[in-house]
């Protein structure tokens, strides 16, 4: 049976005399090969399968040395804190169970941000968010260029991002984070939300498909038409209309 569900027999817990008890020093780690002292100890009345558990524990216990991992398993470092560099990435973050400990400037959404220190703008403040140490960025690379992207990787903390230019390949962006926060499941369920309304909406296509431009207004400026490469051209797609614009992926 499995070592988890073994348990000794009760003499074997009540009575243990001190001449049965065998400690061997061993100079080098049998398991591990370095040069740390452990010991084996090891209940000489006790069955067969006990005497393994015992020696094992009393080597890993009393050494204090630490063996190899097994071919193909890696550890794993727990992901707490994330700093967030674009609105979207600090909303999907609110889903899961990492706190978020920087936000840029934009971030507005949920409201539970608006308290949480601003590390970036229309550049990232790379000093701060190293003195943060956050686990994990989370960024849009269309808003940033290569050398603020390589600016970013060389402080050295988990990059994980957000974009996509069409709403499937946003998907497999989510589904990625979910990886790099360790939250697959509570993304997940925002990601079979997103497939179900994507399904209802190609369930009933438009005949014929209007022709429809997303324009974005400004006080500033010419108003803007997203490209027919863009996300939002997809999202008119999946509503069963016919995108117009620049051919681009972006307004």
């Amino acid at each position: 049976r499995d070592l988890w569900f073994w348990r000794p027999s009760l003499y074997q817990l009540s009575y243990t005399p001190a001449g049965d008890i065998k400690v061997t020093r061993h100079k080098t780690c049998p398991l591990c090969g370095n040069g740390s002292t452990s010991y084996r100890m090891e209940l000489m009345r006790m069955p067969s399968k006990a005497l393994l558990f015992g020696g094992l524990l009393g080597t890993l216990v009393f050494g204090g040395c630490k063996p190899p991992l097994p071919p193909g398993i890696k550890l794993v470092r727990p992901v707490w804190t994330a700093v967030s560099l674009s609105p979207s990435a600090a909303e999907l973050l609110s889903i899961t169970s990492v706190r978020l400990v920087g936000r840029s400037a934009s971030d507005n959404y949920p409201k539970s941000a608006s308290g949480v220190p601003v590390v970036g703008n229309i550049k990232p403040d790379y000093e701060q968010i190293a003195s943060i140490k956050p686990d994990v960025i989370v960024y849009d690379p269309s808003i940033y260029n290569s050398t603020d992207i390589e600016k970013l990787k060389a402080l050295n903390i988990p990059l994980a991002t957000i974009e996509g230019d069409t709403v499937e390949a946003y998907i497999q962006s989510v589904f990625k984070l979910g990886q790099a926060t360790q939250s697959e499941t509570a993304l997940m369920d925002y990601i079979e939300r997103l497939n179900k309304e994507v399904s209802v909406c190609r369930s009933d296509p438009i005949v014929p498909a209007p022709k429809t431009a997303i324009v974005m207004l400004s006080h500033n400026s010419n108003p803007m038409v997203a490209g027919t490469k863009s996300y939002y051209a997809d999202l008119v797609r999946i509503a069963g209309g016919d995108p117009v614009g620049p051919p681009s992926n972006k307004f």
